[in-house]
């Protein structure tokens, strides 16, 4: 059987080697949950707590099969934006930025060629810094 290795071309290189059989079907995975996501914050605008309770959820899914797989930058990604929704938890209506860029890298994360996918892995460090930028602005 193929083996996949979807952190071929990255900067910091990984051991591990992903069957390729199971990367479609994690990409599978990632494209239900970002179909949910995006089903949770439509309609646009900020979020309330019981809407982004259920985004939580679903992050927690994300987070699992990542793990599973693994795949490390798709848990740091996404266990960066649990923690920013989980500090924002309040009265406050929660910001969509930070929602709105993850969905994007999910999805080309998600439906992405392998080159594409390691672009995508790429740019997590991108996606954390727009998370932490609407953080800081948010304070």
């Amino acid at each position: 059987m193929a083996l996949f290795d979807p952190w071929h071309n990255m900067s910091t290189q990984y051991e591990t080697a992903v069957d390729q059989l199971l990367w479609q079907k994690f990409q599978c995975e990632l494209r239900e949950r970002a179909s949910v996501l995006e089903s949770l914050i439509e309609p646009p605008g900020p979020l309330n707590i019981a809407r982004c309770l259920r985004v939580v959820r679903v992050l927690h899914t994300v987070i699992s099969s990542a793990l599973a797989i693994p795949v490390p930058d798709v848990v740091r990604v996404t266990r960066v934006l649990e923690g920013l929704l989980e500090s924002m938890r309040g009265d406050a209506p929660i910001p969509r930025a930070p929602l709105d860029a993850y969905l994007a890298w999910l999805q080309q994360l998600s439906g992405a060629s392998t080159s594409e996918a390691a672009a995508a892995l790429n740019d997590a460090p991108l996606v954390i810094a727009e998370f932490v930028g609407v953080a800081l602005a948010a304070d």
